[in-house]
């Protein structure tokens, strides 16, 4: 009305214009109680429960789409909190580097850590796997030409586990390493190219030949003809810059996280074993005796009695 007032309509002009809408709406209401047969009653009352029905199958689509996707969101969150957020929380990476002063970047709440790992390894192994297999892959990204399949280039398909020995691991100095790596990564790479049988028959010639190698006393001579592979070409593997001490002290394809919390284990077994050797040495044995008690020949402490032989007289009295 205040529009239609600051428009110049005058108040006449709106009273014709209410009784014309009053109008449409009589009409209206007339058109719609007009008498209708019972089968257009009918007709018409199946249309709507036709409209309804098709309202509410789309409307329960939504929702269910709605909630699958709340679902998703909310086990991913959930799995994240319990094993992901936990293991790769920022008290962890706070080590930095080798040591990280001691293991102290290690808060009281994270020292138990290390049973974790063993139950995610049984019941989430894909939180590893697919960890590994994307750093594997980061690694070697410049050195495998790019795939047009989208298996390929996404998670997924063959893992290049061999290119990345020879191109990124540091294992070049140690040539026994590098023919057991050579090994798991054939078997590794068999697997992800959707040949199970092969990978299982690679991991089981590699057990004999590890059985094979303590036979022979550490003779790789047969122990590397079992594998029923060429010999791995040794001359291929780069030697990577700054494989000493100021490089990364632990592998490319692990998380930090985990690699701090075993060296956390490892510093405390070696504090615990220092403390014992302390406690230990500790109590000094007394002047004169050895170290597992007994008394000793100096310092003026008393020998123990030896019984005395029987001289010859005293045996020839005895024959009498």
């Amino acid at each position: 009305m205040r529009e239609a007032e600051q428009g110049a309509l005058s108040q006449a002009d709106l009273e014709i214009l209410a009784k014309s809408l009053q109008g449409g709406q009589a009409t209206k209401s007339k058109l719609q109680a007009r008498p209708m047969t019972e089968a257009q009653l009918e007709e018409e009352a199946q249309d709507e429960a036709e409209v309804l029905e098709e309202q509410a199958a789309s409307t329960m689509a939504a929702a269910l789409v709605k909630l699958t996707e709340v679902l998703s969101a909310m086990q991913s969150r959930s799995s994240r909190s319990s094993l992901e957020e936990t293991l790769d929380g920022p008290s962890l990476s706070s080590l930095g580097g080798f040591g990280g002063g001691g293991g102290e970047g290690l808060s009281v709440g994270k020292k138990n850590l290390r049973p974790l790992l063993h139950k995610a390894l049984r019941e989430q192994p894909e939180y590893f796997s697919k960890y590994m297999e994307k750093a594997l892959r980061d690694a070697v990204r410049d050195y495998v030409a790019p795939s047009t399949s989208t298996r390929e280039t996404a998670l997924g398909g063959r893992i290049p586990a061999r290119t990345y020995l020879q191109t990124k691991s540091r294992i070049a100095g140690h040539r026994p390493t590098q023919f057991w790596s050579w090994q798991v990564a054939g078997a590794l790479e068999a697997l992800t190219d959707g040949k199970p049988e092969e990978c299982k028959a690679r991991l089981l010639f590699l057990l004999a030949a590890g059985e094979q190698l303590c036979l022979d006393g550490g003779s790789m001579l047969l122990a590397q003809e079992l594998v029923v592979e060429e010999i791995p070409p040794y001359g291929s593997f780069r030697p990577q810059e700054g494989a000493g001490s100021l490089a990364q002290p632990w592998s490319a394809l692990l998380n930090p996280s985990w690699a701090s919390i075993h060296l956390q284990h490892l510093q405390e077994t070696e504090s615990w074993m220092e403390k014992r050797k302390k406690l230990a040495g500790g109590a000094k044995p007394k002047a004169g005796a050895s170290e597992d008690g007994a008394a000793g020949g100096s310092g003026g402490a008393k020998a123990k009695a030896r019984p005395r032989r029987a001289g010859k007289e005293d045996v020839k009295k005895e024959e009498k």
